[in-house]
């Protein structure tokens, strides 16, 4: 499904690529017993990706839709945050990674993108989306799980935060050679939370009569 997205760049395999991680999820939560409030989060998470997706893809002389993918994809990093606190987390460490991520990535945002952004709600917006996806990866990169689970679970976030930079460079820092990589690793990176997912169930005993 990911090789016909990459090739068609039609919405329909866009979204077959994230329904399909959801039903899987789905099924290892079925089959091993594990609760299915527990993975609630990310699925909803997933949900909000294939809303902010189809906001992106058909955004073409619509005003406002690329400001609604944007609101649909911070509504999904709230979601992934939620899902890591699942787990216990430590603060410090993940005050000290924010910081050193978001100063950073502020002064970046502040220099390189916002003399291109068009708007102060779509800066509000994009900066706003910014720091929620920077929290997002501080708390999950220090959550107290598995260390296999947390590998995964931190590149996955990792991912989708190199994704949207690369968005960011083609849509308004001119840089369209970036483009390349925006879709390839937006898919891996739903693919790796979704084996996050298989990790997290090996805890869990297997569900009865299966």
């Amino acid at each position: 499904l990911s090789q016909m997205a990459l090739r068609t760049n039609k919405y329909r395999f866009k979204a077959a690529v994230t329904g399909s991680c959801m039903l899987l999820i789905l099924a290892v939560s079925a089959a091993s017993a594990l609760p299915v409030n527990r993975v609630l989060p990310l699925l909803a998470a997933f949900g909000f990706s294939i809303l902010g997706d189809a906001f992106l893809s058909f955004r073409e002389g619509r005003e406002g839709y690329y400001l609604y993918g944007i609101l649909s994809f911070f509504c999904a990093h709230a979601l992934y945050l939620a899902y890591a606190f699942a787990n216990p987390v430590h603060p410090l460490p993940a005050m000290v990674l924010l910081l050193s991520l978001l100063l950073p990535y502020s002064v970046y945002y502040r220099r390189r993108l916002v003399p291109h952004i068009d708007g102060l709600p779509m800066k509000v917006a994009m900066y706003a989306y910014l720091v929620i996806s920077c929290v997002t990866f501080s708390f999950v990169a220090t959550t107290d799980t598995s260390l296999p689970e947390r590998i995964l679970l931190t590149a996955g976030i990792a991912l989708i935060l190199f994704s949207d930079s690369c968005i960011g460079e083609n849509d308004f820092g001119g840089n369209h050679a970036m483009a390349g990589w925006i879709l390839p690793t937006y898919y891996l990176s739903h693919i790796l939370l979704t084996a996050s997912v298989f990790v997290a169930a090996s805890v869990f005993p297997a569900a009865p009569g299966t």
